[in-house]
Order: structure tokens, then sequence, then C-alpha cells
């Protein structure tokens, strides 16, 4: 019998992590989160992790070297100041482990706690210093070499692969308009990714998901960012545009995406001043997010089932994406950094 994801009990990973690792009793394993990958909170004579098992997907995703290359990233981060979970060694000293799993051999991590708060989208000055340290995360990224792989985030990934798998699903589901619709969409947003530099300015390793839930805020004042499983090398602008994707998908109002999403760029700004067409980019990079987002659901399919991608999610994301090419943000972000007087 085949089994396409298994959800390991909280035991399972109490035995794996006290076998696997140095920690003092009592070892207590505890499930946080189930999503691309399972998240476990392990508590250790005081001390506080959380354990990471990656997920077998159907759909070609990381290979176990690329997770190690994100791994390695997230030393070199530490190394030059930058606050993230970071990777525990196991006994052995290796960073990346192996747990046997009923649909196979998963990749497991355990990383240190993110100390701090999740913040909200309203909290300005939270807005200003995550947009800060993003920019300092984005300079100690330049300086990251290896010989790892590690998968792109580039046209291919954003828009292509999604739209290939878009179309074999929408065939299926005989919803030519709709296909016909989103192909049309697409492809003034892959002109615009084309067009994009790829220079050692603009380009690196990057968090791939800075979606508002995946940094903390601390009581001094200080960034810690964590959940870094979908970073790669791409384009820095892409990932303030998460952010403003994050907001305009969950229905927050547009002046209050401005509002956030200027104190961000100014904070970003401050450390790592953006081109100009960097700034211009963010609209078509939202836009390059959310045809990711619809091919990561299909890939779900088979372990989250197939009612969430049916008809109505299709239409819907056709109204968001025309309704978002419609109402930029840009003009008006730019236009608040302008009478703030920020650079």
């Amino acid at each position: 019998m085949k089994v396409i994801r298994a959800l390991l009990s909280s035991d399972a990973v109490t035995a794996h992590i006290r076998q696997a690792y140095s920690l003092a009793e009592p070892i207590q394993a505890q499930l946080l989160a189930t999503g691309d990958n399972d998240s476990y909170l392990i508590e250790s004579a005081g001390w506080r992790g959380v354990c990471r098992v990656y997920s077998l997907r159907l759909q070609p995703g990381f290979s176990h070297d690329e997770r190690r290359c994100e791994l390695a990233w997230l030393l070199h981060l530490a190394e030059r100041g930058v606050r993230v979970s970071t990777p525990v060694p196991r006994r052995d000293g290796a960073l990346l482990g192996r747990l046997d799993a009923p649909e196979g051999m998963r990749d497991l991590a355990l990383f240190t706690w993110a100390e701090g708060e999740s913040a909200a989208f309203s909290n300005l000055e939270g807005m200003e210093r995550f947009g800060q340290r993003l920019a300092e995360l984005h300079l100690a990224s330049m300086r990251f070499q290896t010989r790892l792989p590690r998968m792109a985030i580039d046209r291919k990934r954003l828009v292509d692969t999604p739209l290939e798998r878009i179309t074999g699903l929408l065939q299926e589901l005989r919803l030519e308009p709709e296909l016909a619709r989103l192909q049309a969409l697409a492809e003034p947003i892959r002109r615009r990714l084309d067009s994009f530099p790829s220079d050692e300015a603009s380009h690196g390793f990057i968090h791939g998901d800075c979606n508002g839930e995946n940094h903390h805020l601390t009581p001094d004042g200080q960034v810690v960012f964590f959940d870094m499983d979908l970073s790669g090398p791409g384009w820095f602008a892409y990932d303030p545009a998460v952010l403003l994707w994050t907001m305009r998908r969950a229905g927050v109002p547009a002046p209050d995406i401005v509002e956030s999403g200027a104190r961000c760029i100014a904070g970003y700004q401050r450390v790592r001043p953006l081109a100009s067409w960097e700034l211009e980019a963010l609209d078509d990079l939202v836009l390059a997010r959310h045809f990711w987002v619809m091919g990561e659901h299909i890939v779900d399919i088979p372990s989250l089932g197939a009612l969430r991608v049916g008809p109505s999610y299709w239409r819907l994301a056709i109204t968001r994406i025309l309704e978002w090419q419609q109402t930029p943000l840009v003009p008006l972000i730019r236009e608040r950094l302008s009478r703030e007087g920020a650079p």
C-alpha cells in the first residue's frame, strides 16, 4: 500500500531526536504545524528548538543537497550578524539527517528557537525594522558562496512551471476559457521578468517567503528570521514583494497596504537603496508570486485534495489578477515615500 504523506507521531520524532542529537533529558516533541513540511516543538531541559521534517512531494522539489545548501546559507547569515534560526549539528556533525517514514526517507533538521513574536502588518515600526533587517540579510547574502545546488527563484519557477501545471489541470477540468485567460495574463509578466537584471547588485540568495509570519520581533527591537525552506537565488526585490502579495491576498485595504509597504521599503532603503527598476518590479513580482502559489496548490492535490482548486478557485484567481493589474501599488508607495522624504 502506497502512502503519499504520513504525519509522524510526536513520540517517533522524540525518539529520533534523542538518538541523533546531544540534547539533555527530558526531551519532548510536540507537533506545531503542518504545511509544506511538518514542524515540531522540541523541548530539552529548558532549551527549545524546532524540528522540521521535510515532506516528500510527488512533483520535483528540493534534493537532499539543496537542503544542505539552505542550512549552509543560514550559518553564513548567522556568522555575519543576521538574526536567524540556525540548524543544530547532529551527533555526527551533520546538519541534515534522514528519517525512515512510511512514504520513504524524509530529510530532517533541528533549528534553534526564533525568539520574539509575530507583528501585525499595522505595526508600522515593526514593518520598518523588518525592512532594515531584510536589507541586511540581502547584503550578507551577497558574500555567500557554495558549490551545493539550489533551485533558483526565477521566471521558470515562479511562472513557467506553475503555468504548465495550470494548463494540465484546467484542460482536464475542461475550463478552456479560464485557461486561455490565465495564459494571456501570464505572458506580460513573463516578458517583464525576462527584462529584470540578474547582476550581483540586485540578485542573490533570498528568503523566498517573507509573508509576515516567518519573522519575529524581539522586545529589544530585533528581527529574527526563520522558516527559510523556500529560499534560493533570486531577485532581492522578490522578498518585499511577497509581503505585499500576502497583504493583497488577505484583503487588507489598499491604503493600509501602501502605509505598511512604504514603511517597509523606507526601512529597507536606509540600508540598501533599491534601484528604480527594483521598486517598479514589485507589482510584477506580486503577480508572479500568485502564479507560483497556484502551481503549488496543484502540487498539493494528492495530499490535500482537489476541491480547493475547482472552477470557482480559478475564476477568483482571474478576478484577483485583473484587479491587481488595474490597481498597482508601486505608484502609491512611491508617492508615500516621497511625501515622507524617505530615500
